[in-house]
């Protein structure tokens, strides 16, 4: 059902806005604005907006002081007023006035009617925006005054100039769009979210469905154990894999195995598991555990202090208020204290407490002398922002029916919306990103929802689709402006591919834990994960509980990995150890090399019949080295924690199977060596920008890339708005 865009901006004002609506909020609000004569401003302009005549004006009714005391608990709303009321004096005075209150009422529309023709740039377009919709709400919305009907009812002295205004508004309809965003997972949501708080305009085109949680997510049903997460059929992507190298015998312990089924891969050659990326609003983050990691400060300088990878072209300071935002967004809970992650402000939410499974290893990793501390997690530890708490069920990979969980559908995606200056269209395809002359994109061309060929184009273009998507539609949009393909002028797309480096080991602890509730990683081991933390090693790696990610929450899992055999001793051995299963992951750097890329496969098509993306894969020494010492730490916690008996253990050594990638569009200040540089923005297509992490130049010490991804993705867009405001976005 379509929206208007006056009533995303109603909804844009929040949870806040409307619980004010349900009793009077006469707070002292005599000094919010902080200047003098500021109050009577916002009370003269508003008084213009909704003026008296039969009923009461707008500061009559008390709307003035209902939009100060939403002010005083809304710092950018604060700042926006400030603006606008520094804006309506500047007009005054310019008219002669010593004061906007001075002006007559004719004299006051006049200047409104500057502000909602946005000839005071986009922030003064927003000032109008948000609060006429405030405005609107308080007055004819507000409970106990008892006229509403009646109000409505009468003839407004704001038709006249409202009608063109939405008629000048109809952009969502006419696809005048600033800047065109293709994915709406980490990058494309936060990207959405930052650009449109800005007052500019975009398109999310994202290739999967939306998903919604109630009705989509299955943790409530009778065979939630059979169900691990919804994808839809429709617009799945495919993908395939070059050759994969051969498993040497000197690294045979770090097969994958199950003690009931024997070894997971019984071929001496790495077999193609899964890339774990999901297509839908929301993306990957639909169905990951909400870990919310700061990369560590040294994982920035891989080349310049260890001589391998990439020096990323900006420092953790540049970084860091980028990660505050995002955090408060995603509403991240997480520990005060972090040495080594210097924080400008802490957490939103305190961190969760540890479930019971999860203390045991803690006291397992204190025999071992190493610390195990509460993870930071975009799953909320008290309702915040209108959701509520975690209720710990362990389902966070299954997808979060009460949208406790940080994923970037219901976080970034569902502001932006509301922001009225997002559109987004699922079921969309993008066949190509069209390079054109004079260094710009000229055009976006997608399949839609319905099978039709569509074109959009935006000052601006954004690329979001995961470190395989976006090489692939990189190289699948070569043209005569661009024969290698789109921003390959460097010939580095597809280049640099890091796939996740993971182990997981899983027990049987000698007492019941209930290890299949709780947050699935609540806790973590940071000890290993500097660059030079394993002795012998470059990159560091993490540890964190993984019984929920390894699936083993539910008795079909136990009947059949984790107790051998059937008949009565299996079901008495089923009924002795349900909930006693403890598992332990590491998740490791890894550094590129040159066998490891992305690129387009020669013989396979989609069904639109662009090539499909083929991995090619390949762990060099290093990183075995490294997955070697995760296999064994993770043993000798599991050890230390109590466990009698490893029962199984997965590894990406013998499979291919990524959650997280990375890398294959580096940034970099040199152009001969990157793909686009310190903003995200292509070298040479000057308004082609990527905000995934195919930009990563490395991929860090076993952190979830989410977080940084939406940082640079928040930095990304604050780039462009400096861009737009200077006319570097006209069509081209």
């Amino acid at each position: 059902m379509p929206f208007s865009r006056r009533h995303f901006l109603s909804l844009s004002l929040g949870t806040g806005l409307w619980a004010s609506l349900g009793g009077a909020c006469r707070r002292n609000t005599r000094d919010v604005l902080g200047k003098p004569g500021q109050q009577q401003t916002l009370a003269a302009y508003l008084d213009t907006l909704i003026p008296a005549d039969e009923m009461p004006s707008a500061t009559q009714l008390g709307v003035t002081e209902k939009i100060l005391s939403q002010a005083a608990t809304d710092s950018d709303y604060l700042r926006l007023l400030n603006k606008g009321c520094d804006w309506l004096e500047a007009q005054a005075q310019q008219s002669g006035a010593a004061h906007f209150a001075a002006l007559s009422e004719d004299q006051r529309e006049r200047v409104i009617h500057l502000a909602a023709a946005a000839e005071g740039g986009l922030w003064v377009e927003m000032f109008f925006d948000q609060t006429l919709a405030a405005a609107f709400s308080y007055y004819y919305a507000t409970p106990g005054v008892g006229l509403h009907w009646i109000m409505l009812a009468l003839p407004s002295r704001g038709d006249s100039w409202i009608t063109p205004r939405l008629r000048s508004r109809r952009f969502m309809a006419q696809a005048d769009f600033d800047v065109v965003i293709i994915g709406a997972g980490a990058g494309g949501g936060a990207s959405a979210w930052a650009l449109s708080r800005y007052g500019i305009r975009v398109l999310v085109l994202e290739a999967g469905p939306a998903y919604n949680p109630t009705a989509d997510y299955r943790l409530n049903q009778t065979d939630w154990e059979q169900s691990r997460f919804p994808d839809k059929a429709s617009r799945q992507g495919r993908y395939t894999f070059g050759p994969l190298q051969e498993l040497e015998p000197q690294w045979q312990t770090l097969r994958s195995w199950n003690l009931a089924s024997g070894p997971s891969n019984p071929l001496d050659q790495r077999l193609s598991g899964r890339y774990h990326h999901v297509r839908g609003l929301g993306g990957t983050t639909l169905h990951f555990t909400g870990e919310a990691h700061r990369l560590h400060p040294a994982a920035l300088n891989m080349r310049s202090r260890f001589g391998v990878v990439a020096d990323w072209p900006l420092d953790y300071a540049e970084l860091e208020p980028f990660y505050c935002e995002a955090e408060r967004i995603v509403s991240v809970a997480g520990p005060q204290e972090n040495p080594v992650r210097v924080r400008s402000e802490p957490y939103p939410l305190p961190a969760h407490p540890l479930s019971y499974a999860s203390s045991k290893i803690a006291a397992g990793c204190g025999k071992l002398g190493f610390t195990w501390v509460p993870n930071s997690v975009a799953a909320l530890s008290a309702p915040y922002d209108g959701r509520p708490g975690c209720n710990y069920c362990a389902g966070c990979n299954r997808g979060c029916p009460r949208r406790d969980k940080g994923s970037v559908d219901v976080t970034f995606i569902r502001k932006a919306l509301t922001s009225g200056y997002c559109t987004v269209e699922t079921g969309c395809q993008v066949l190509q990103v069209e390079a054109g002359p004079s260094d710009k994109i000229a055009n976006v061309y997608y399949v839609d929802d319905k099978g039709a060929t569509q074109t959009v184009s935006g000052g601006g273009v954004i690329v979001a689709c995961g470190a395989v998507e976006t090489p692939r539609l990189l190289l699948a949009s070569a043209n005569r402006y661009a024969p290698d393909g789109l921003g390959n002028e460097s010939g580095q797309v597809g280049r640099h591919f890091m796939e996740t480096l993971a182990w997981t080991s899983s027990g049987l602890h000698g007492e019941r834990l209930d290890s299949f509730c709780g947050l699935p990683s609540d806790s973590v081991c940071w000890d290993f994960n500097a660059p030079d933390a394993i002795p012998g090693v470059i990159g560091g790696c993490c540890f964190s509980p993984a019984t929920a990610e390894a699936d083993l929450l539910g008795p079909i899992n136990y009947a059949q990995r984790v107790v051998p055999g059937w008949g009565r001793q299996h079901k008495a051995e089923m009924r002795r150890v349900f909930g006693r299963v403890l598992s332990v992951k590491a998740i490791g750097e890894f550094l590129p090399n040159e066998n490891s890329f992305i690129d387009l496969d020669p013989d396979e098509r989609d069904e639109f019949g662009i090539p499909l993306a083929r991995i090619n894969s390949y762990l060099d020494d290093m990183e075995l080295r490294r997955l070697e010492f995760m296999a064994k730490t993770a043993r000798d916690i599991l050890f230390a924690s109590g466990v009698e008996k490893i029962f199984e253990e997965g590894s990406t050594y013998d499979f291919f199977n990524s959650t997280h990638v990375f890398g294959t569009c580096r940034m970099c200040d040199d152009p001969q060596q990157s793909v686009v540089d310190r903003y995200g923005r292509s070298h040479r297509w000057r308004n082609l920008f990527i905000v995934d992490a195919s930009v990563f130049p490395s991929s860090g010490g076993g952190e979830a890339p989410s977080l940084t991804i939406e940082a640079l993705a928040i930095r990304t867009a604050t780039t462009i708005r400096g861009l737009a405001s200077k006319g570097e976005f006209s069509a081209p």
